[in-house]
């Protein structure tokens, strides 16, 4: 049994042709906010898709409203592989009073745009 790892940008070059026999599932993140698009994510989707490692897609979430929850979820699905296996909404940070009410808009605008499986990190 190999690994599930998550990865960003602060994970730098990976070396796939070795990773890639270590590694059952990856999950990558696509953004940090709506502002940030993680650089090293395209390049990660190219690998992995070489070495044929399923994998995921998550978002940093830092909405501060329930509209802001919706764009951040459009910008994350428009930016995200459609092939990735789920989705996931990484909330760590307290960005609005309503953290629940935010969370649940990012995850009931990702299944309207089409996501059949969708994670939530805390």
């Amino acid at each position: 049994m190999g690994y599930i790892v998550d990865i960003s940008k602060w994970n730098g070059t990976i070396n796939w042709d070795i990773a890639a026999s270590q590694l059952d599932l990856v999950i990558a993140r696509v953004q940090d906010g709506s502002n940030t698009v993680d650089f090293m994510y395209q390049n990660y989707v190219s690998e992995m898709k070489k070495h044929s490692i399923p994998f995921g897609n998550y978002a940093f979430c830092r909405f501060i409203s329930i509209a802001d929850a919706k764009k951040e979820a459009r910008d994350f699905w428009n930016r995200g592989d459609q092939s990735a296996k789920f989705w996931v909404a990484d909330v760590e940070v307290q960005t609005m009073a309503d953290m629940q009410g935010g969370t649940q808009a990012f995850i009931h605008e990702l299944r309207r745009l089409g996501a059949e499986k969708v994670g939530l990190y805390v």
